[in-house]
């Protein structure tokens, strides 16, 4: 490393990582001709490529390796995998947040790809994404959520805000009755329960 800082290489070493990384996220995450699902192959090289990247960010006194990163992803990398199959899809923005692309704008381009998915595809998509951000431990996107569960996790918020213990607990029993509503509000149950541990006193 003092060799390559002494002949002043250090700069063409970074970028030659970065290329690297990039070049291997293509090759995990683009759909093989073939391709069914996101096979275990594909998550090795996956591991890997991920691996690459966060040497990468790490030297990544510019930047540019980051905002390389994030343009790969969402400009070519979860469009391709949304119009592959929701395996491919989670895989790809999965690796978008654990390589901390702003949660925003990966999901604003989900659901814009979202949208555009024939009816029969959007079922299998919302299933996905619905435990992908279970595992991620995120609330699910507003656009996620059905009715039932947008109600949970408005009642939910408001009893956080009204302090009252009560109205807290009650809104805990209507997320945990409504049908995928632990999933809508993850961050809120576990403010609750901190907050209702708190208020009784609870080991």
């Amino acid at each position: 490393a003092a060799r390559v800082d002494t002949l002043g290489l250090r700069s063409v070493q970074q970028d030659l990582q970065r290329m690297r990384g990039l070049e291997l996220l293509q090759a995990a995450l683009n759909p093989s001709p073939g391709q069914i699902g996101f096979p275990e192959l594909k998550k090795r090289q996956l591991r890997h490529a991920v691996m690459t990247i966060r040497t990468a960010l790490a030297d990544d006194a510019t930047g540019e390796a980051r905002g390389a990163v994030k343009s790969l992803l969402l400009g070519e990398l979860i469009p391709n995998c949304m119009q592959h199959s929701s395996a491919s899809a989670t895989a790809a923005i999965r690796t978008a947040v654990e390589l901390h692309v702003p949660d925003a704008e990966v999901w604003e381009l989900t659901h814009a790809l979202y949208q555009r998915l024939p009816s029969v595809q959007k079922q299998e998509f919302y299933t996905s994404l619905s435990q992908l951000c279970l595992q991620l431990g995120r609330d699910a996107p507003s656009w996620l959520l059905t009715p039932e569960q947008a109600a949970c996790q408005h009642a939910i918020r408001q009893a956080l805000r009204s302090g009252d213990a009560g109205n807290l607990q009650a809104a805990c029993q209507k997320v945990m009755d409504t049908p995928g509503g632990n999933e809508a509000c993850q961050e809120e149950m576990r403010q609750a329960f901190s907050r209702l541990r708190a208020d009784f006193r609870l080991p």
